[in-house]
């Protein structure tokens, strides 16, 4: 202790002026070392800040598309239903008028217009089982329109029967059923047909009160097919569709994860490294 006592008493001058620059040297540094975590802490925020907004863009976007295919999905669902009775009743009633073949075309049309939004927003299942919905609902359409008009001229005579208010009906049944028989039997010639076919015309024209045209054409359509084809096409066609629509639904349900009872997801903010975050510590207690 001596020794560096006599140490610094002989060179007292010179720690006069070394001391001296040694704390502006370190007062320097430590305003440096200050300045440099504080603004690597302001960059850091500004980071975090973008970040944040760019989560939050997301997730905006992702609640709007789930919100917009919800609403073009259930949309899709409604005019499919709406189109599936509207068949229905084209198969079952007379439509000499035509009204329903024209809510048909309407319906056809509806279904196209909601086909396109979901293509364009909807996940490759949706769409998938979309097409196939289509498909399903133009061939039970078809059927309807094949198999429907005959029908209901079928339904008239039977009716006329049970009246009694027609003349030379049976004849007509008769000429039907001999037609029938013909027009099924797979080595009938062609030329036998046509005569039974010519012949189940004549009697439908003789029937009072008179037949419109196209009820005879109808009715003749009807019996060159075996009694119960009509109903076996609609019906094979019209569980086809219901069948279809059930596979859309749940496409759809997990399209919108109805059954995770969830918000939707969006991306996590990334982990902030552990340095800076005791950088941004020392900086804010400094």
């Amino acid at each position: 202790m001596d020794a560096f006592r006599k140490f610094f008493e002989e060179h007292a001058a010179f720690f006069g002026v070394v001391v001296p620059i040694l704390a502006v040297v370190g007062s320097f540094a430590g305003s440096w070392a200050a300045g440099w975590v504080q603004a690597r802490g302001g960059r850091d925020q500004a980071a975090a800040a973008r970040e944040a907004a760019k989560i939050a863009a997301e997730a905006q976007r992702v609640a709007a598309l789930w919100s917009v295919r919800q609403v073009l999905i259930a949309e899709y669902i409604h005019e499919t239903r709406q189109a599936t009775e509207v068949i229905r009743q084209l198969y079952v009633r007379n439509d000499e008028d035509g009204e329903l073949d024209r809510q048909m075309v309407e319906s056809a049309l509806a279904l196209n217009q909601k086909r396109v939004g979901l293509e364009l927003t909807a996940t490759l299942p949706v769409v998938e089982a979309v097409k196939e919905v289509q498909e399903a609902v133009s061939d039970v359409s078809i059927r309807a329109r094949d198999h429907g008009p005959g029908l209901a001229a079928y339904t008239h005579l039977l009716e006329l029967r049970r009246t009694g208010g027609s003349t030379r009906l049976q004849e007509a049944f008769d000429a039907l059923a001999a037609y029938r028989t013909v027009a099924t039997d797979l080595f009938s010639e062609d030329e036998a047909r046509f005569q039974a076919a010519v012949e189940a015309r004549m009697r439908l024209g003789r029937v009072t009160p008179a037949l419109s045209g196209a009820r005879i054409d109808a009715l003749v359509s009807h019996y060159s097919r075996s009694p119960d084809r009509a109903t076996t096409d609609y019906n094979e066609a019209h569980d086809r569709l219901v069948e279809k629509r059930g596979e859309l639904i749940r496409a759809a349900r997990a399209m919108l994860r109805s059954e995770d009872d969830v918000a939707p997801a969006v991306p996590q903010q990334r982990r902030r490294l552990w340095w800076r975050n005791s950088a941004e510590t020392r900086a804010s207690s400094a």
